[in-house]
């Protein structure tokens, strides 16, 4: 099967989308008090981690400026370690790096455009 990297990007660029338009102007303590909006954000994390993986090891060579393996490792840590997640770490992340990683992901698919 032939992976197509931008279907891939796509992917991670909507759930960046819909991760910070789930999580909005809340606090921690807002997210952490409200299962629905936190178990969303941990899925969206999981589709982000997920997506990366499939994109192909060329293209993540040539975006070695994009953080392909911590999106990865976040996945796995969510998806392997659930029992255990710092919820405050799943709203750092969503807060501070989500727009960041958004942008960056608009700009290689215009690339391949």
């Amino acid at each position: 099967m032939l992976r197509d990297d931008k279907v891939f990007l796509s992917h991670i660029r909507d759930s960046c989308s819909e991760a910070m338009e789930i999580l909005g102007s809340s606090s921690l303590e807002e997210m952490t008090s409200n299962k629905m909006q936190r178990y969303a954000l941990l899925k969206l994390l999981e589709v982000i981690g997920e997506a990366a993986m499939n994109v192909t090891d060329d293209f993540k060579r040539e975006h070695a400026e994009v953080p392909w393996s911590k999106m990865v490792g976040l996945r796995n840590r969510l998806v392997h370690g659930y029992m255990d997640v710092d919820h405050s770490i799943v709203y750092e992340t969503v807060k501070r790096d989500i727009p960041a990683l958004h942008s960056t992901i608009e700009v290689l698919i215009k690339e391949l455009t």
